[in-house]
């Protein structure tokens, strides 16, 4: 595909070439044996057809399963075919991060002649590196749809490292990053600006100022945040005690006991039968577990819990002196994160910018990748 890119080059290639690319190379002849599905596919690529102001959950794109699935299920095979007399070097199936990066190094290995097709079931680019865009007049609000930020970019390996200085997200760049990040972005910024917690409560949810990124591991002013919490002080107590790693919840047990309880046993139990939380005080516990997992503490064991990020590592006696370590790097991980508006949507646009120049011909680089139309 990049070839039929590059030969474009003199008249713009849109956004629009390279998703009726990836549609055609997908589809091929297959598509034209089903005329129907063909003009599904290519019918919605109109002008105002832009894939990430599109709402509501999408799988593949209608003409890309259609002729299989009537095969697999029905055993239905089309009733003529089309060869393409056509020749690729390289044919890579999905246009997510792995599939468009796998593209990029055969092009710099290959040179910028080799012939490319990338191949994907989608309406977009990137996998699950998407962007959300919502319009209201002039203005556009921007989300990430997928993949969240770059996480630790100085420990990426000697490959990845040089996809992303060909891409211009090198040093410098990432050290901006960090700048441009709002410091009071959840998981995207300094644990020692505030972040806030939403707790759900009969009348709709509370939202409560403070560093409750620092407030749950035990940080420094602790006690304050959390006397602030809507529940009576016999329960803030139990918190307080939990955070600051007071007492060990489970002393009485044996190591080789212990170590089955925490792989046994859901987060949530342990913090009902152990801590004797109140269940009305989980929502507290497993704020940031839904936001790092999409669960909750029922659907975690406690060991699974601590490792993502759950409170009370400090409460788990001889666990919390050999997992120290563990904590550590989740702490670490959550300083050093490097985030686009769109999460790591602008990532594969980049890579696509690179593979194909003439896309997006008023953006600069990096700087203004989030804001470009593509």
């Amino acid at each position: 595909m990049q070839s039929i890119w590059r030969s474009q080059l003199a008249i713009q290639v849109t956004r629009r070439d390279f998703l009726n690319g990836v549609a055609i190379g997908a589809g091929g002849m297959l598509l034209q044996s089903h005329g129907a599905s063909l003009h599904a596919s290519t019918g919605t690529t109109t002008p105002t057809y832009y894939p990430p102001t599109l709402t509501g959950m999408r799988g593949s794109h209608e003409g890309s399963f259609e002729v299989a699935h009537a095969l697999a299920w029905r055993g239905e095979k089309p009733s003529q075919y089309k060869p393409l007399d056509e020749h690729y070097d390289l044919v890579v199936v999905g246009a997510g991060m792995s599939g468009l990066a796998a593209a990029h190094f055969y092009q710099k290995k290959m040179g910028p002649d080799a012939r490319i097709v990338i191949m994907d079931n989608h309406d977009d680019f990137g996998g699950h590196a998407k962007r959300n865009e919502f319009h209201q007049g002039d203005r556009m609000m921007l989300s990430l749809g997928g993949a969240q930020n770059l996480m630790n970019p100085e420990s990426y390996s000697k490959a990845a490292s040089s996809l992303m200085r060909a891409i211009g997200i090198d040093e410098g760049f990432v050290t901006s990053m960090g700048a441009n990040t709002p410091a009071d972005q959840f998981l995207g910024g300094e644990m020692t600006e505030p972040n806030g917690i939403s707790l759900p409560g009969p009348d709709g949810h509370t939202t409560l100022a403070g560093n409750w990124l620092a407030t749950i591991f035990g940080g420094e002013g602790y006690e304050k945040y959390v006397r602030t919490l809507p529940l009576p002080s016999s329960e803030q107590d139990k918190f307080i005690d939990f955070f600051g790693g007071k007492r060990d919840f489970l002393d009485d047990m044996s190591l080789s006991k212990t170590w089955t309880y925490i792989n046994t046993v859901s987060y949530n139990r342990f913090l009902l039968d152990r801590v004797k939380l109140d269940e009305t005080s989980l929502p507290v516990m497993n704020s940031i577990l839904v936001h790092n997992t999409g669960m909750s503490g029922w659907n975690l064991s406690v060991l699974e819990a601590i490792t993502q990020g759950g409170p009370g590592i400090k409460s788990l006696g001889w666990l919390a002196r050999t997992s120290a370590s563990i904590a550590g790097a989740f702490i670490d991980s959550l300083l050093n994160v490097k985030m686009f508006p769109d999460g790591n949507a602008s990532v594969a646009r980049l890579i696509v910018k690179n593979l194909v120049p003439a896309v997006a011909t008023d953006m600069q680089g990096p700087e203004d990748v989030a804001v470009a139309r593509f």
